[in-house]
């Protein structure tokens, strides 16, 4: 709820700035937040702030593969745009883990679970992205995961 009402807030605010850009990612973020809530066939001021991250992390995850398409694709003012567009989505998500965290969570997921080597890359992931709650990207994760499943 709180991050929502910041994001309307941020809109204000950049619209009374007359913030082009940021008001126009902004308007994006919003509409999307209401597909959302009209797909969940419930009134958008009740969003939870885990649902509302979830869409900021889908807009994000739009972003970076349009930048990886527009610079394959030589269109760097394009990809430049993007990047601006994913810096300005990137204060709604909470900071994202270091690989120590990162390696720390994976050494206390194997403990817990009593998990012992050879380690199910599967299920060590999805232990691992559900103790991550979003802090960490997937891709981020995997490496972390295979390199603590192939190291002896």
């Amino acid at each position: 709820m709180e991050l929502f009402q910041s994001i309307e807030k941020d809109l204000l605010m950049s619209l009374r700035e007359r913030q082009k850009e940021k008001t126009a990612v902004l308007r994006m973020l919003k509409t999307s937040l209401k597909n959302f809530a009209i797909a969940k066939r419930i009134p958008e001021s009740s969003l939870t702030d885990e649902q509302v991250l979830g869409v900021v992390r889908q807009e994000v995850k739009k972003r970076k593969e349009s930048i990886a398409a527009f610079t394959s694709g030589a269109r760097t003012d394009l990809a430049d745009k993007e990047r601006r567009e994913l810096g300005m989505l990137g204060v709604y998500l909470p900071p994202a883990m270091s690989d120590a965290e990162l390696r720390a969570l994976i050494a206390s997921v194997v403990e817990e679970e009593k998990l012992s080597a050879p380690f199910q890359f599967g299920r060590l992931m999805g232990l691992v992205v559900k103790k991550a709650s979003g802090r960490a990207d997937g891709e981020l994760i995997k490496q972390a995961v295979q390199s603590f499943v192939n190291t002896p």
